[in-house]
């Protein structure tokens, strides 16, 4: 999950600006986070973590820097260094949102959803400024088993951001321990058409046409999610039936050959 906030903006187009200034000013803070977080957001968290380390070298009290150097250890799997940076930060500023959000997400690693949820609801009516914010509250709130609060909150992520699997699968789980199938259906096909669909929601998408006997639309979205996950066996296995359902024998022993080569102790 990710703790951006969501008012940050496009800032690529800045970097030649920033590489500039830092060649000039090398010990510019605001400099080396912007470089730090653009780096971050090309997945290169190493390098980003080295700018934020120099930032808070230069500025410890720097909230920001702490911010951004917790995220970063969060996603290097450092969690420990990524707590001490959330206390240095909140004993500057108790009441950051940003500093909370990030709290909440290492909480969520320990699987204390009572403490996720408390902490988010320290960031009231702003958590709706991180991308991830309401997924991240329907995940505690169903896991604290407040189905009610956990769909709306659900809903509201999809509705902002409609291209997120994540948010969609959640979405149709819903729909689905609700018994609303068809519901559950359209949430997913939507995300397909809209190019957002992952491994995961296709198959998900695929056992919803099976069970409905849509044996055609099953196979296309079991086949479609095995092209986006080739080396998942149960998924070539499901294909395999799908295509069994649909009389087509050739395809079927061919995702099954498949399904049995990448686990041989597939019931395929």
């Amino acid at each position: 999950m990710c703790i951006r906030d969501r008012s940050e903006g496009d800032r690529s187009t800045a970097e030649p600006i920033i590489d500039a200034l830092l060649q000039r000013q090398p010990n510019n803070v605001e400099a080396l986070l912007r470089k730090g977080g653009l780096l971050f957001e090309r997945d290169e968290p190493s390098l980003a973590l080295e700018r934020f380390d120099r930032a808070i070298r230069l500025a410890p009290g720097n909230v920001l820097a702490r911010v951004r150097r917790g995220e970063t250890l969060l996603r290097l799997g450092e969690n420990a260094r990524a707590q001490m940076d959330v206390d240095a930060a909140l004993a500057v500023v108790p009441g950051s949102t940003p500093t909370l959000f990030l709290r909440a997400l290492l909480l969520a690693r320990a699987q204390n959803w009572a403490g996720v949820d408390e902490t988010l609801q320290r960031i009231g009516p702003q958590l709706g400024n991180f991308a991830d914010g309401f997924l991240l509250m329907a995940t505690a709130k169903r896991r604290l088993g407040q189905s009610a609060q956990a769909e709306d909150a659900a809903r509201r992520h999809l509705a902002r951001r409609p291209d997120d699997a994540r948010g969609a699968r959640l979405v149709a789980i819903f729909d689905i321990e609700a018994s609303r199938f068809d519901d559950a259906t359209a949430v997913l096909t939507r995300l397909q058409e809209r190019g957002g669909a992952d491994a995961l929601s296709l198959d998900m998408l695929g056992r919803l046409h099976s069970v409905a006997g849509r044996r055609a639309e099953a196979v296309a979205a079991f086949a479609a999610a095995v092209a986006l996950a080739p080396q998942d066996a149960g998924l070539m296995s499901r294909l395999a039936a799908a295509r069994l359902a649909g009389g087509d024998v050739a395809g079927t022993m061919s995702a099954a050959g498949d399904a049995l080569r990448l686990d041989p102790q597939s019931p395929g």
